[in-house]
């Protein structure tokens, strides 16, 4: 299975109602599409513009045709140790998108170091990691990842950055500094969820 995350973007801002509109009926995902989420940012973009996260079964994705919106920053994406299976998201809280440029000959420990790093990062924060994605488009040499977590909030996140041993995620922040290590480049944008009108 590939994923397919998307950036939308209407002529003006727009309400969560026009999203049925532009999708055609609250049923019509694009064909051969086995999941679609829809996201706006919480700060960092335009209030004109949506996110998409499309699963598509099988190992091709197809054009994202929506009504009177132009599809802009698509990134095709392969899952690494997550996600095993598509589920519903908790409700309520944040995205946070992160990604990581790294050399590709690092690739193997740096979805090591973070699969390892997970068990203790959940145990200590109200936060769950749903995937780490490979992009298909890097430059020359070089592997792009995308880590996609779900905090219960925007302080739950904050607070999951303390790397003190009483915060509780030592054993993660050991790996989590191995993995800063072999990072060339990361940035991080903060979404929440756009349930379907």
């Amino acid at each position: 299975m590939l994923y397919q995350l998307a950036t939308h973007r209407f002529s003006v801002p727009f309400r969560t109602e026009d999203l049925k509109t532009a999708f055609g009926g609250a049923t019509a995902w694009p064909e051969g599409a086995a999941d679609c989420r829809l996201f706006r940012a919480i700060f960092g973009a335009a209030s004109n513009e949506f996110i998409t996260m499309t699963a598509w079964q099988g190992t091709a994705v197809s054009d994202f045709k929506l009504n009177d919106v132009k599809t802009f920053d698509v990134e095709v994406l392969e899952p690494t140790a997550r996600p095993k299976s598509i589920g519903p998201l908790p409700e309520g809280g944040i995205i946070v998108l992160r990604w990581f440029t790294i050399a590709t000959e690092n690739l193997d420990e740096f979805v090591t170091l973070s699969d390892e790093a997970w068990v203790s990062m959940e145990a200590a924060f109200d936060a769950i990691i749903i995937g780490l994605f490979r992009a298909h488009k890097a430059p020359r040499g070089k592997t792009r990842m995308l880590l996609y977590t779900w905090y219960a909030s925007l302080a739950e996140w904050e607070k999951s950055r303390d790397q003190r041993p009483e915060a509780g995620a030592s054993q993660a922040w050991k790996r989590f500094l191995r993995r800063h290590e072999l990072t060339d480049f990361t940035s991080a944008s903060v979404i929440s969820e756009i349930k379907f009108p």
